[in-house]
């Protein structure tokens, strides 16, 4: 039975840079995933992104996925030299900052517990403190040309869809606990006995057996956000003028102060960044004790 690597997000976890880095041809981490006998599922990956917009995937659309991309590499003698797969969409969580929108994970876990029978899974997660979660999100809004205030947005903000326990939890319930592997974005929570990696790329691949030291540092940054002091100025730029001319001053302004990698952004009061730590501390205690038994929890938890 051939592994199946399914990573599933989540949004504003670096998921833009995954799926570039171990999907597409040319690109360090895939070309060691070859090397290593793991082969990425490019059009399965596109067919996602189509689909992302859809709510519900239903039993017709998993039919035609299983037909075209999966049921060929089941048939008995079929990509013998590949070992594995993998497969990455950030819809397969399905979490979004927009008020309305429905948190349908455990649905996207069901429709990929039937979509890959017949595989070895391996779910691999990624997560962020919702602190720097919540800030994530309000830059991607200024970028995306929003004009609420950080006090504005944050009064709006879907505070409880950003619990981490619930969406591994789902996936734990169709693959089996043992086969979910969770990783922290937080560069700082790295290198010690828990997680002998350099980074989250190091994680990933290292997890799906590729024995080549593969990290970061080396890589582009993909979405780059605005430095954070930026952000008032951009957003009265947004309000101001028309879509195209405050994403070219987006553009200058990015490529001349953008923030730093991993920096934060410093939005939220000490005060509130102290409730959403509280508000979330017994589900990530318990997201690290199933998940992640022996990584630090330094940002996860009530100063």
């Amino acid at each position: 039975m051939k592994s199946l690597y399914l990573h599933i997000g989540l949004p504003r976890c670096a998921s833009t840079a995954i799926e570039t880095e171990f999907v597409f041809p040319g690109r360090i981490p895939y070309e060691a995933l070859r090397r290593s006998g793991v082969k990425p599922l490019i059009r399965l990956y596109k067919e996602f992104r189509r689909a992302l917009a859809t709510p519900r995937w239903n039993d017709v659309f998993g039919k035609r996925l299983r037909d075209y991309h999966l049921e060929p590499l089941l048939t008995p003698g079929a990509d013998e030299e590949t070992r594995g797969y993998f497969v990455t969409d950030e819809g397969l969580t399905h979490i979004s900052d927009l008020p309305g929108d429905p948190s349908i994970f455990a649905d996207r876990a069901r429709f990929c517990g039937k979509l890959f029978e017949g595989f070895k899974p391996l779910v691999l997660m990624m997560v962020r403190n919702q602190v720097s979660y919540v800030e994530s999100y309000y830059g991607l809004h200024v970028q995306k040309g929003g004009t609420k205030s950080f006090d504005d947005y944050y009064a709006d903000f879907p505070l409880d869809r950003f619990d981490w326990l619930p969406v591994a939890d789902a996936y734990a319930q169709v693959f089996g606990e043992e086969n979910v592997k969770v990783f922290p974005l937080e560069r700082k929570l790295y290198g010690g006995p828990g997680l002998p990696y350099d980074d989250f790329i190091h994680a990933l691949s290292a997890t799906m057996g590729v024995e080549e030291n593969i990290n970061g540092d080396d890589l582009a940054m993909f979405n780059p956000s605005l430095d954070g002091r930026l952000l008032p100025a951009q957003v009265e730029i947004n309000r101001a003028f028309g879509a195209e001319i405050a994403k070219g001053v987006l553009d200058i302004l990015i490529a001349h102060v953008p923030k730093e990698r991993g920096a934060t952004l410093n939005l939220l009061t000490v005060e509130q960044g102290q409730a959403i730590r509280e508000k979330f501390a017994d589900s990530n205690k318990e997201l690290f004790r199933r998940f992640m038994p022996d990584v630090a929890m330094d940002g996860y938890l009530p100063k």
